[in-house]
């Protein structure tokens, strides 16, 4: 596990490094994250530890860095980027569940070559991101700010650290405002919106939250280590009248 990283980020510096013609230098990511320097050379080199090919170059007495895609040229030679193609994999367990039976041999042949050329790291990063994602067939659409799309990443992160988050959310239910102490499990996309699956230590229950009604959120730097249980537990509330079951 990348050490101090928090994934998403990770993910879109990757992305904005493979985007940058150039190179970047690592004041320029900083900025474009909103990070310190301190914090994006630590990403570098979880990201490089995992395996991604990152490499850099000095021009102008200034360091650029880059993302090649000499390691895995026989992958990305039909146009696809690194990054397309990871984004491709991770794609595979929807892929397999929409196709029918006699597809996914073929389908498991195909991501199977994938996994052959890609270091193991890698793909334990990179597998990582699915355990706390998943989607359901989308029937609707709640319109997402800046800030509910940042609130969603640190969620995310917060469920693959397995830390504590203390949140104010919005109960459709009981139509008022409450505080809560939760360990996130996952996020699951459904009928255009967003809901967090999390074990709530005062109910001793899982609950469901649309994110879109969270008014605040923090995450803790207090972990915990989630009980099989936990994971068996069926989804609860229909989120298409209340939004959560909570």
């Amino acid at each position: 596990m990348p050490r101090n990283a928090e994934v998403i980020r990770q993910w879109n510096l990757l992305r904005t490094i493979e985007a940058a013609r150039h190179g970047l230098s690592v004041p320029q990511m900083a900025q474009e994250a909103g990070v310190t320097t301190r914090t994006i050379y630590r990403d570098l080199e979880a990201l490089q530890e995992v395996g991604f090919p990152l490499c850099n170059e000095t021009r102008d007495n200034h360091t650029y860095w880059l993302l090649s895609d000499a390691p895995f040229k026989h992958l990305t030679q039909l146009g696809f980027s690194l990054s397309e193609l990871c984004a491709l994999y991770l794609s595979r367990r929807l892929v397999e569940t929409l196709t029918g039976v006699p597809f996914q041999t073929a389908l498991q042949d195909a991501f199977g070559k994938f996994e052959r050329d890609i270091p193991p790291k890698m793909l334990d990063y990179l597998n990582r991101l699915p355990s706390v994602m998943s989607a359901i067939e989308r029937t609707g659409k709640v319109k997402r700010s800046p800030r509910h799309e940042t609130m969603v990443e640190q969620l995310v992160d917060a469920s693959l650290q397995r830390r504590h988050v203390r949140m104010r959310y919005f109960s459709l239910s009981h139509l008022r405002e409450a505080d809560y102490l939760v360990h996130p499990l996952r996020i699951v996309y459904m009928h255009g919106a967003m809901y967090l699956r999390a074990w709530v230590p005062a109910y001793g229950q899982v609950r469901t939250f649309a994110t879109h009604r969270i008014r605040k959120l923090a995450v803790l730097e207090e972990r915990f280590t989630p009980a099989p249980e936990w994971a068996s537990r069926p989804w609860c509330g229909n989120a298409s009248t209340t939004g959560a079951s909570a």
